[in-house]
């Protein structure tokens, strides 16, 4: 694991930052923790317990350590130390580890630390949605510098304070990723606002963090601040689709390149779910004209197409070759919105889908969203045998 050398240290906060031991305390510094290639600050977790653990100790004098955190942006200042040559460790952060010696000089220092930040994470939006109470954050990530490492997990945190982390939030929506960071992927947390304090102001903050490093913390994007109104909470903690294009109770009108369509009771959700097995090479998975429209109560820019999928084995489907769509005109290629592979996580087993109308694409006049009669999915460059499963298609709207 590379190490990164650095020009500082980090700081306390809201304190003074005292080296044990010292007398004399003649010198201060202050800076910001920075990310070496973006040149952007590496936001922290306040906490203690949670946060970056930097260690600063005296070459003149080993018994004068101190162990010092960052502020919740990655920006520091520390009074009330002394001059002189330290040594400067960290022990547990979200970027690769760093070692320096450092020359604090009599009076302020201005001093920034250059490191390699674990994850980097690139918000495209949260937005709460007054509707059905719900906040929908859609972002990337990034592990930087060539690692293989896959990042564990990625949270959506909430609370009334501004420095709101794993460690300060009312509430917490996670999301299990697993694996190495795929650059076309953008992943999607959804919260319920539903038990927060109404008409108040709270602030949302995505955080991730790595997998298979000992001591890692989470890294952060910039909180945003969002006003709560639970007016309209209806008591519903799921996001389950409201409008039903298909429960997948009956493989009726249900074709599949893959084999014979049957119903497995063995569902996500209701009485049974539809399902098909064989040979999955280049073909499509499902497929359904229906006799009538359905108004998906959705806009070009607001609502989602959810559903349940299940794979026997997700590693023969690959993130791209494939879509996901939705027609107006009974048929594919005319009127029809859809989604790449790579819009969704998926694995092996049950996966809850939801697919953002804005995030789809148009093919040949804008798909109608008060007249959906069709849809199909399937991946050209999937390879190998499987069997798949789908239950209760539908719509959730935002309006």
């Amino acid at each position: 694991m590379p190490k990164y050398i650095f020009l500082l240290l980090l700081a306390a906060i809201c304190a003074a930052c005292t080296i044990e031991g010292t007398s004399s305390r003649n010198a201060s510094i202050h800076g910001s923790i920075i990310d070496a290639d973006t040149k952007k600050y590496v936001a922290q977790d306040i906490s203690i317990e949670n946060g970056t653990k930097i260690v600063l100790e005296s070459l003149a004098d080993a018994s004068k350590t101190a162990t010092l955190s960052l502020s919740s942006d990655g920006s520091y200042e520390c009074s009330g130390i002394s001059a002189g040559q330290y040594r400067v460790t960290s022990s547990a952060s979200n970027f690769f580890p760093i070692e320096d010696i450092i020359d604090i000089k009599p009076g302020d220092n201005e001093l920034d630390i250059k490191v390699l930040p674990y994850v980097r994470i690139t918000v495209d939006s949260i937005n709460f949605h007054s509707s059905n109470c719900r906040v929908y954050a859609y972002f990337k990530l990034e592990t930087p510098g060539g690692t293989s490492l896959p990042i564990d997990n990625a949270c959506l945190f909430a609370d009334t304070a501004q420095d709101v982390s794993e460690s300060i939030s009312e509430g917490s929506s996670s999301l299990s990723i697993g694996k190495i960071w795929d650059s076309s992927e953008e992943y999607c947390i959804v919260m319920s606002t539903g038990k927060m304090q109404t008409k108040t102001d709270y602030y949302f903050r995505i955080g991730a963090i790595i997998g298979n490093v000992t001591q890692a913390t989470y890294n952060y994007a910039t909180a945003k601040k969002i006003r709560v109104d639970n007016s309209k909470y209806d008591g519903s903690e799921d996001t389950d689709p409201k409008y039903i294009l298909d429960n997948c109770d009956s493989s009726e009108g249900w074709g599949s390149g893959v084999g014979t369509v049957t119903t497995d009771v063995n569902s996500r959700e209701g009485s049974a779910c539809i399902s098909v097995s064989g040979n999955a090479t280049g073909t499509v998975f499902f497929q359904k004209s229906f006799d009538e429209t359905m108004d998906t109560h959705s806009s070009a820019s607001s609502g989602q197409l959810s559903f349940y999928l299940y794979l026997s084995d997700a590693s023969i489907i690959p993130r791209d070759g494939g879509q996901i769509e939705l027609s107006s005109s009974g048929t594919c290629d005319v009127n029809e919105l859809s989604w790449s592979w790579s819009h969704f996580i998926y694995a092996s087993g049950w996966n809850k889908v939801t697919l953002p109308m804005a995030k789809g694409s148009f093919t040949n006049v804008s798909f109608d969203f008060m007249n959906c009669n069709w849809f199909r999915m399937y991946n050209t460059k999937a390879s190998g045998e499987i069997t798949m499963k789908l239950d209760k298609v539908g719509f959730y709207s935002f309006k």
